[in-house]
């Protein structure tokens, strides 16, 4: 592939970028106009849908497609826990670690009232993939722009941070997909996972979502998007790390973000968490093998969960977020913590 003949990111998006206008239709921006739309952000109103039998809260519609950015060209492409060449001990930790935020996330109040109390479906596992845990999922994002960034940016786990990459990164090329049907048609698909709103600033601000994945497939022949080939520019991932405000647009302060850093570090798992593996899908060693990797790793079982969220926060967070909610007339819905780009 000659590297040279190729767009760079502002160019694949000034190509592609689309807006939906009043009357439900759709057109594309015009590349002069496309540099007024650069990190503007609407305030988002959501909405009560039925996505495959399940009620979330989705945003109103104004984004229709959906995209991945990676930084480079993975063959194959595929989500953590199926990458070829995990050692067991790791497999096996891993899979703990996520069960152990799961069970955190299953223990916060505004979590709790609005799968009990208004009947929302939380997807557990779509949360744990956007903080960083192992899963079969694969990110995606109703903006494009957040799928540039991940495209244009090297994480650095020393320092928990993103820097923008130029054409000396790897081979010089990244990638781009885009969904070839409007997201009102590809939500209906059962591996399209929207995750709506969720309380938690992360996902909310990427306007996350993902796509499940089978095991030993290859993300590059999911039929529903068309790849993209680009070529790394640093002027051009430096306009759009700019928009990103240096990536705190992406990663708003996030208690649960800490919490989970706690978790990857922690070498406590609470035995709730080590039967909750033993009796899913991805577990098919014994309670005694867990036990000998959990000892050889020096991680510790514990009655209860180390991380937790203490009771002050829980009352806190709890009362703040009920004052914040807000409703409309037509029943739209603006959810609090609707981060912006603030330093």
């Amino acid at each position: 592939m000659d590297r040279d003949s190729l767009p760079t990111i502002i160019d694949v998006i000034e190509e592609n970028i689309v807006v939906e206008i009043p009357g439900n239709s759709v057109e594309h921006l015009h590349p002069s106009f496309s540099s007024l739309m650069f990190g503007v952000v609407p305030e988002e109103k959501y909405t009560i849908n039925a996505v495959n039998g399940n009620t979330k809260l989705l945003p109103g519609g104004r984004r229709i497609r959906l995209y991945r950015g990676q930084n480079r060209d993975y063959n194959p492409s595929m989500p953590s826990l199926y990458r070829k060449g995990i050692a067991t001990d790791k497999f096996i930790i891993q899979n703990l670690k996520r069960f152990e935020f799961i069970n955190l996330l299953k223990s916060h109040p505004v979590l709790c009232y609005l799968s009990e109390k208004k009947g929302l479906y939380i997807d557990y596992m779509a949360i744990a993939q956007h903080y960083g845990f192992w899963t079969d999922l694969m990110d995606i994002t109703y903006d494009i722009w957040a799928a540039a960034f991940f495209a244009t940016t090297q994480y650095h786990e020393e320092t928990d941070s993103y820097s923008p990459i130029d054409e000396n990164f790897e081979d010089g090329i990244g990638v781009l997909y885009i969904a070839k049907h409007r997201v009102d048609e590809t939500a209906k698909q059962d591996r399209v996972i929207p995750l709506g709103y969720n309380f938690f600033p992360r996902p909310v601000a990427q306007m996350a979502s993902t796509y499940r994945m089978m095991k030993d497939e290859d993300f590059n022949d999911v039929e529903l998007f068309d790849k993209i080939y680009f070529r790394q520019d640093k002027q051009s991932s430096n306009i759009v790390f700019a928009m990103s405000c240096m990536q705190k647009k992406y990663f708003p302060p996030d208690p649960l973000a800490d919490k989970a850093k706690e978790i990857k570090m922690s070498n406590y798992i609470c035995q709730k968490s080590i039967d909750d593996f033993v009796t899913s899908e991805w577990c098919s060693v014994s309670q005694e093998k867990i036990n000998e990797i959990l000892r050889i790793n020096s991680i510790k079982c514990t009655s209860e969960s180390y991380v937790q969220f203490d009771k002050q926060y829980k009352n806190d967070v709890f009362q703040q977020w009920k004052l914040e909610w807000l409703q409309d007339e037509k029943g739209g819905i603006i959810p609090p913590l609707m981060m912006s780009c603030r330093g």
